[in-house]
């Protein structure tokens, strides 16, 4: 038992361990379980729960049948935890191995916000009765045996933004899942906005008027998606990920017809597809590729060293690159490839776009840090070159930023920049030139790579 937050001033009834949520009739190990839980609740000074502790109890050092709320059976096993009045806004009983039916009376808990009961063995179905707790931003049900149908209800909770369903026997999809499903007519041809390795990319506008971008997967045989627990934590990362430019991701769905990342839609789509036109090409000015550059070193800089644990994108490329209306760059698909499985008939060792993949990739079949800054260093030549730079990485064992004149690179629809804005794209491209090392040892780590930025440009 994890974390219950107790706020005095809300009232309603609870009740937390009825008989459909059973544990261990070991009275010993329920009443340190019950002490490790008080040990993390928040509550005011004058707790009611200060019968919780062992030394107040004048009949025995171990059972806690005579604490404040706690019920217990003829055995002495703790069978319920009434605390009505004191409002319980977090509940987390995960990995519990507690079972039975989710009662319906679990939506007393009307100021709850946060409910994790992943991971035991409840089974049933999900009450529609969750659909009461208004509040609720977090529902964990996933690794359980829970059966039928995903309540339609569950699409009630407006301010419900991390539900983790999966490893049960449910069957259906969730609402906002069926809204997407709508809204791209199937996935429909029509809707593809651009395809890749693990899938395609549609454009979905909602009911609401919101519009968002759906990565679905290609069809997966069974066995292919990773471990599902490895795999929520990894969906978890994604949602918790939040940089101003790093793309939105707003949820997962997985069902047997369906699989697909939701993110936030940016209006000017790839850099990639910017670059290929040449009206689009023209607007995106010599400035605004500098501030790209910023942007993508800033991303790559937040995902090593400010998230824990570090993560590698292994794909930055051009068409990885969106593009809001401010053409400010927002890095997208990162963590795609981690949520297959090795054996999978989608995965590759050799992860990347061709053309952006670290040489040593094909050998080493480790993806690192500096495979990322190889691929970047690709990706700040092709903003200067208005192109993807084949020609110069044909033999990289020679290229050094002194046998690549920037005149002789740089993209020719733009007008020559400024005094100012050319110290700016020589230094870029010596960074390029330095990323494309052949010698992964030799190249810069993010973190010296974003500190050179931030000083120059």
């Amino acid at each position: 038992m994890k974390s219950l937050t107790l706020l005095a001033p809300l009232l309603f009834c609870v009740t937390l361990l009825c008989s459909s949520l059973n544990v261990a009739s070991d009275s010993a190990a329920e009443a340190l379980a019950i002490l490790k839980w008080k040990a993390s609740l928040q509550s005011q000074n004058h707790s009611v729960l200060l019968s919780w502790n062992t030394s107040n109890n004048p009949n025995t050092k171990t059972s806690p049948c005579a604490w404040f709320g706690i019920h217990c059976n003829h055995a002495d096993s703790v069978i319920k935890i009434n605390l009505t009045g004191y409002g319980v806004k977090e509940l987390d009983l995960s990995t519990n191995e507690l079972y039975g039916i989710i009662p319906p009376k679990i939506s007393q808990l009307s100021k709850l916000t946060y409910l994790d009961l992943s991971f035991n063995q409840f089974s049933g179905q999900i009450p529609p009765e969750i659909s009461h707790l208004v509040h609720l931003q977090t529902l964990h049900l996933a690794g359980n045996q829970l059966n039928g149908s995903i309540p339609r209800e569950i699409g009630q909770l407006k301010f419900l933004t991390d539900l983790a369903l999966c490893s049960n026997k449910l069957n259906g999809c969730i609402p906002a899942s069926l809204e997407i499903i709508r809204a791209t007519k199937d996935f429909d041809a029509q809707y593809c906005i651009g395809k890749g390795g693990y899938g395609n990319v549609y454009k979905a506008e909602l009911s609401s008027g919101d519009v968002v971008v759906v990565k679905k997967f290609h069809p997966l045989h069974t066995g292919e998606m990773a471990d599902q627990r490895q795999f929520l934590n990894e969906v978890r990362a994604l949602v918790e990920t939040r940089h101003r430019n790093i793309v939105k991701f707003y949820g997962f769905c997985s069902s047997a017809g369906h699989s697909f990342l939701v993110y936030k839609y940016l209006e000017r789509g790839s850099l990639a597809s910017v670059l290929s036109k040449n009206e689009e090409s023209k607007k995106l000015d010599w400035n605004k590729r500098v501030n790209i550059v910023k942007g993508v070193v800033n991303a790559l800089s937040y995902l090593y060293h400010d998230c824990s644990p570090p993560i590698v994108h292994r794909d930055i490329t051009s068409n990885n690159i969106l593009l809001d209306l401010e053409y400010e760059a927002h890095l997208s698909d990162f963590g795609t490839a981690k949520l297959l499985n090795p054996e999978s008939s989608n995965w590759s060792n050799i992860a990347g776009t061709y053309g952006y993949i670290a040489p040593e990739l094909s050998y080493t079949m480790q993806v690192t840090e500096k495979c990322d800054v190889f691929s970047f260093g690709v990706l700040a030549l092709e903003l200067i070159v208005g192109a993807y730079p084949g020609e110069f990485l044909s033999n990289l064992s020679i290229l050094t930023a002194e046998s690549i004149p920037l005149n002789n690179v740089l993209d020719q629809i733009l007008s020559p920049p400024s005094p100012e804005v050319v110290n700016k794209l020589v230094f870029i491209l010596k960074l390029a030139v330095s990323c494309l090392n052949i010698n992964p040892k030799s190249r810069p780590t993010m973190h010296t790579v974003s500190q050179l930025v931030f000083d120059h440009i």
